[in-house]
């Protein structure tokens, strides 16, 4: 993860944007929902992005892109920022709002879209990789729940490195800066 208050100005075509998240629990399960924008011309959802206009800080880039594609305009502090692909994203937990693009030529569609949603959608390869790594830390998560389950019931589980993938909270997931790496081997480790 980048500390989101230290990217220095990087190259103008870079790409910044905003991950906007929310988030509830079930069950002791995290789940999140994401904005997402649709391209007019390419009908490919992204986060909302954009480059830097001159001079213009990385942050400053994010914020004014979230507003011009979402109409979000009071961000709380990010709890992070990564880079995802081909931009850098600062991620945002707020509360799930109404997206309204300030330019429809540019955005056809807005939409608060879960991880399941996200499976049948067009996405762009940004979000597919937050998408994939998100997958792997939601399935982290409910793996770890089960084995906590049964460790509380006293009765012991055989867990694998397949089954377990770099356990971490689902809005920081770590696979994010290592790309798509998994472990090679598989090794076993008994829980009681």
């Amino acid at each position: 993860m980048l500390d989101p208050f230290s990217i220095s100005k990087l190259p103008k075509r870079r790409v910044y944007g905003g991950i906007l998240m929310t988030i509830t629990i079930d069950d002791d399960v995290p789940h999140f929902r994401y904005a997402l924008v649709q391209g007019k011309q390419t009908g490919i959802w992204s986060f909302p992005k954009g480059h830097a206009e001159e001079d213009e800080l990385p942050y400053t880039c994010a914020l004014r892109e979230i507003r011009e594609e979402t109409n979000l305009s009071d961000m709380p502090l990010p709890v992070g920022a990564f880079q995802v692909g081909h931009g850098i994203y600062y991620v945002f937990l707020i509360t799930e709002l109404p997206l309204i693009p300030q330019d429809p030529k540019e955005i056809g569609q807005t939409r608060w879209a879960s991880l399941q949603d996200m499976q049948h959608m067009d996405l762009n390869v940004d979000v597919r990789i937050w998408f994939k790594a998100a997958m792997a830390a939601e399935q982290s998560a409910k793996a770890l729940q089960s084995a906590n389950a049964l460790q509380s019931a006293k009765k012991p589980m055989l867990l694998t490195d397949k089954s377990v993938f770099h356990p971490s909270p689902a809005f920081c997931p770590a696979s994010i800066e290592c790309s798509t790496s998994r472990p090679t081997k598989s090794t076993e480790r008994m829980i009681s």
